[in-house]
């Protein structure tokens, strides 16, 4: 698909098209009924800024390094450092910060764990 397509919503979307339309334009990323800027970290719906939990800029600097990842594996030590650039934070913390994305975007993505190496986003 072309650079710019816009990402059509479906339950089927695979890995490949994820990779291939995800992308609308360069650091922006439709998502369902959201649009997010990954260069200013700002998710969009309808057009307007979205504010509150899974907003903010921390899980959104963890959604751009799974988005930039294509479908494929971030360790944990990559979302940490992506996240928190090496800062020191509780053990708990990514997954707290994985649970507002869900939250915020619940129905259209899926951060699948990958036991003991990191986790992987689908859209759904």
């Amino acid at each position: 698909r072309a650079l710019g397509e816009v990402l059509t919503h479906s339950s089927s979307i695979t890995q490949k098209s994820l990779r291939a339309s995800a992308m609308v334009t360069k650091r922006q990323y439709r998502i369902g009924p959201f649009r997010f800027d990954a260069q200013k970290l700002v998710l969009y719906h309808d057009g307007e800024p979205v504010h509150g939990r899974g907003a903010g800029p921390t899980p959104l600097r963890a959604l751009r390094k799974l988005l930039e990842a294509n479908g494929d594996v971030v360790t944990h030590e990559e979302l940490l450092d992506a996240v928190w650039s090496g800062r020191s934070v509780y053990a708990n913390s990514l997954n707290v910060c994985l649970s507002s994305l869900r939250w915020r975007l619940g129905e259209h993505i899926a951060i699948e764990p990958v036991h003991r190496v990191g986790f992987r986003l689908k859209l759904k």
